[in-house]
């Protein structure tokens, strides 16, 4: 498991018994799921952007709070073509700030496939598509065949490769996560094997390891991943120094079932508040396998 370095994200973990932004009302764009959100503070304001599923179609949209517990909708802010490699949506976003725009990372599904796509904005509101879109794309026979998700991005200007990513990857038999960098965002170099996979027989991570989020702190990389255990999706943490060789978190996994999230735990985000981190995650209290349904949005947070 290796030794635990001494940095604030190593702790234990609590989350609310509650969602904090449920479902919408039959009709609503929403209505089936509210899922894979990612949260960044803009304007003195917390933006949640989020997966949006009718039961038809995938949407980003995007939340508002100044507390990270009260939420306002504000509708879609990506929406979907449904043509092609969008044609039943978009979703999982994950926002960075590029100089002076908001770059949005996503995944396109066109009913078989998941392909890496990029929109920008300068208000983080309006959103432009990348005509080169998408950015990453499956590859025949490779660990990404079936699905290529842009997961997890960091931004280093400071770095003579400032992109990498963490993304999430599929190939009909196991969910993993590889490795990508780039000089500008838009073109990528892919590792050729994944960089983190599922845990030893027995574990809570035993069947699958599929990234959330990622924080760098004092030159340490944090990774929180979803595990899955051939019954339900947990969440736990693993540490780098490298973005390649990757150490779990003794005390995994950091968020695990609760009263409202009754089958899995996943995707989770952080933003950090004071000296310590919140996040928001996804759950299920309904259906089955990797696959469930009626998700919602709770909140997990640091007890120190």
């Amino acid at each position: 498991m290796g030794e635990i370095p001494p940095i604030p994200l190593l702790t234990s973990w609590s989350s609310f018994d509650v969602p904090v932004i449920a479902r919408g009302a039959p009709g609503e764009i929403d209505s089936s799921q509210a899922v894979d959100p990612h949260v960044m503070e803009i304007d003195r304001d917390y933006y949640c952007y989020y997966g949006a599923y009718d039961g038809g179609n995938f949407r980003i949209a995007l939340a508002k709070s100044k507390n990270l517990v009260e939420w306002t909708k504000h509708g879609i802010v990506l929406d979907t073509s449904k043509l092609g490699m969008e044609r039943v949506g978009v979703t999982t976003p994950y926002v960075i700030r590029v100089e002076d725009e908001y770059w949005m990372y996503y995944h396109s599904y066109d009913g078989s496939h998941d392909r890496a796509c990029l929109a920008t904005s300068l208000d983080g509101i309006n959103w432009t598509k990348c005509e080169s879109n998408p950015v990453l794309d499956v590859l025949p026979g490779a660990f990404y065949s079936r699905r290529i998700d842009p997961e997890v991005v960091f931004y280093e200007p400071e770095k003579e490769v400032p992109f990498k990513m963490i993304f999430g990857a599929y190939d009909d038999a196991e969910f993993k996560c590889g490795y990508a960098e780039s000089r500008e965002g838009k073109i990528w170099s892919i590792d050729p094997h994944p960089v983190f996979t599922k845990g030893g027989a027995g574990e809570w991570d035993s069947v699958h390891a599929y990234p959330g989020h990622g924080i760098e702190i004092a030159g340490i990389y944090y990774l929180f991943y979803l595990g899955y255990d051939g019954s339900n999706w947990r969440i736990g943490l693993a540490y780098s120094k490298d973005l390649k060789t990757w150490t779990r978190y003794v005390g995994n996994p950091i968020v695990n079932l609760g009263n409202w999230n009754t089958i899995s735990a996943e995707n989770p985000c952080l933003v950090k508040v004071g000296n310590n981190f919140v996040g928001l995650f996804c759950g299920a209290r309904s259906g089955s396998g990797i696959y469930p349904n009626s998700y919602d949005i709770g909140l997990f947070y640091q007890t120190i």
